[in-house]
């Protein structure tokens, strides 16, 4: 049983934060009841129930901070995207993953039973990224530089890295740094290549 030594209440609402993302990370959403996490940190559910009204509300306050974390993450990793290579850019992602691994696992391993309210930010998670590329690929550049179909290439683009991430998560021994973005590097190479210049003729 953790501590139910005295907190102010933004402390005790990062414990039982902290408690349930681990529950939850370890063994699942179904693990993690109020009693689970009420029991662990040497608290009454009265006082999940103050802090959060509910399960619900505990889901939805660990969802909420695991995606603010992973877009602070990636906001950190590509702010400067257009000076630094895709290969760089992963590398960055990657040290984010290493740095909170349970915030990646959480959006990228765990299984789809969770509740709804996980499945919707995680596409909104997505969806945010995949704009943020799109424009990358796609905003202010010509037309000989850019790719001929960024929102295809940025969808491409993220199955790689979503698959990277799993993979780093799953075996970090196995699939190292330098693994990962050696491939990465090679499958990306391609998506950021010019288009055929106008009135060239494509192969089929």
């Amino acid at each position: 049983m953790g501590s139910s030594s005295r907190m102010s209440a933004p402390q005790r609402r990062e414990q039982l934060l902290d408690l349930c993302a681990r529950i939850v990370d370890v063994e699942g959403f179904h693990a993690a009841t109020l009693d689970r996490v009420a029991n662990d940190a040497g608290v009454s559910r009265t006082v999940l129930y103050q802090h959060f009204g509910g399960l619900d509300g505990l889901f939805d306050a660990v969802i909420e901070r695991a995606t603010d974390r992973a877009g602070e993450a990636l906001t950190a990793a590509t702010a400067d995207w257009s000076a630094v290579s895709p290969v760089e850019a992963m590398a960055r992602v990657l040290d984010a993953v290493d740095a909170d691994p349970a915030t990646w696992r959480m959006f990228l391993v765990l299984p789809p039973a969770g509740p709804p309210a996980l499945a919707e930010a995680l596409e909104r998670a997505r969806a945010e990224i995949r704009r943020y590329v799109i424009e990358t690929l796609g905003g202010g550049v010509s037309e000989t530089d850019s790719v001929s179909d960024p929102d295809l290439a940025a969808r491409l683009m993220q199955a790689v890295a979503d698959e990277l991430v799993r993979l780093r998560l799953a075996d970090p021994a196995i699939f190292t740094h330098e693994r990962l973005l050696d491939q990465y590097g090679a499958m990306v190479k391609p998506l950021m290549g010019r288009p055929a210049r106008r009135g060239s003729k494509r192969t089929t």
